[in-house]
């Protein structure tokens, strides 16, 4: 991996409070004081002094809940933007959102690296500075700036505008855990008197999930049977992933493919239209999941990323396609992982609660996951009406200075590629 050149930039936004990502030796809070005086503009500070904090629902597992071995993984994301026609001396960026501590991984905030090339020309890396930004209770995101038009230096042309072709690629590393769950303790855990607040956005609607979507009600009497009266929270959960992964009469629709190595995002429409159609693909399942499991009270949210889906260890791919699972939250444990298709291939409708489930909690090999981002963001990128593609998720989105009135562009293609570094030394 190519080393991020000088420095990463902190950045704090005017009206959003403080943006706090990464905890600072005491040299460097001399100089978060002149921001608290108003100073808006982005903190740099070098690589030697920062480090992952420790964000509220990013916190290791505990009591039944457990990390056991690692991977430590090589992720390259590629961004190639339709061309773009800018007017002169006004910069966009690129933003991606990119989980950096969560339960089950620890992103090295000082791996990320970018490099841009526009028209197929490279960019200097002065001209593109990254910057991980964090926002409290949102999704933290790295941010590239796509540079003025008009430089002449980069040798992009001068005159009229025909548009450019750019192109993006963000590198990092992340050490992901394999899970281990002990069911028999975790059931003799009972349901909280209050929630963290953290928690909030977890339990109520999103884009995809409606808690309370009237089309949930058949799942939810169907987890009431399962569970009976004063069920442990584990038990409740594990119904509703049972319910919401058998859900579908087709859940292996696809619409749309891949173009080569690239894709558009995640095929996904949401847990309301794939229950009103009966169809939908494994990222709806999830959707249909965490829309139940929050409907009874748990917090939940879909997780979007990579995984190994062949025998043995995940070495390297460069067509490593985008999937998606789900996290629920327990007390006293923290987020238990699970894989709805794998639980509908592999859980019987009459499995015992107590029991341990494939694609439920433990799972030696977790550690082959790798989640990007907890963001669904769900737009079309086709005319309506279109059968060419599904409405997908995007990893990325355009931000600009010049209000066009449009969302974004609508052709946003990806690639990623994963690298296995092998275990951690420590």
């Amino acid at each position: 991996m190519m080393p991020m050149a000088g420095r990463v930039a902190i950045a704090r936004s005017r009206g959003c409070g403080s943006i706090w990502l990464l905890a600072f030796s005491a040299a460097a809070m001399a100089t978060m004081a002149g921001m608290a005086q108003g100073v808006e503009a982005p903190l740099e500070l070098p690589l030697a002094q920062t480090e992952p904090a420790s964000a509220p629902d990013g916190r290791p597992p505990l009591g039944a809940l457990r990390r056991t071995t690692s991977r430590v993984w090589g992720v390259q994301l590629t961004v190639s933007l339709p061309p773009l026609v800018v007017p002169e001396n006004v910069s966009e960026a690129i933003q991606i959102p990119v989980t950096l501590l969560d339960t089950w991984s620890v992103a090295d905030v000082r791996s990320f690296a970018a490099r841009m090339n526009i028209n197929q020309r490279p960019i200097a890396p002065r001209l593109t500075p990254l910057t991980i930004m964090q926002r409290p209770g949102a999704e933290s995101r790295v941010e590239v700036p796509i540079p003025d038009v008009d430089r002449t230096p980069m040798g992009l042309p001068i005159g009229p505008d025909t548009g450019m072709q750019v192109m993006l690629d963000l590198e990092w590393t992340v050490e992901c855990f394999s899970v281990a769950l002990d069911e028999s303790a975790a059931m003799g855990i009972g349901w909280p008197q209050s929630w963290p607040a953290e928690l909030a956005r977890w339990r109520a609607a999103s884009a995809g999930i409606d808690p309370a979507d009237a089309m949930l009600g058949p799942l939810r009497d169907s987890v009431r049977a399962a569970c009976g009266a004063d069920a442990p929270p584990l038990a409740v959960a594990k119904a509703c992933v049972r319910a919401g992964s058998q859900s579908l009469r087709n859940p292996n629709f696809r619409q749309g493919s891949p173009l080569g190595v690239f894709t558009r995002g995640v095929e996904v429409r949401g847990a309301s239209t794939a229950l009103s159609e009966q169809q939908g693909t494994v990222a709806d399942l999830t959707c249909i999941c965490v829309a139940l499991l929050r409907s009874a009270g748990l917090p939940a949210r879909v997780v979007i990323g990579l995984a190994n889906e062949d025998d043995g260890p995940m070495q390297s791919a460069s067509d490593k396609t985008l999937t998606v699972w789900g996290e629920v939250w327990l007390p006293q444990c923290g987020w238990i992982p699970f894989d709805p298709d794998r639980v509908r291939g592999g859980v019987g409708v009459r499995a015992p609660l107590e029991q341990r489930w494939s694609g439920f909690g433990t799972d030696a090999d977790w550690e082959q996951r790798i989640p990007i981002t907890h963001e669904l963001n769900i737009f079309r990128p086709t005319p309506p009406g279109s059968a060419t593609l599904a409405t997908v998720t995007a990893l990325c989105s355009l931000k600009t200075k010049v209000s066009s009135g449009v969302a974004g562009p609508t052709d946003i293609l990806l690639q990623t590629r994963v690298a296995n570094r092998g275990r951690p030394q420590r």
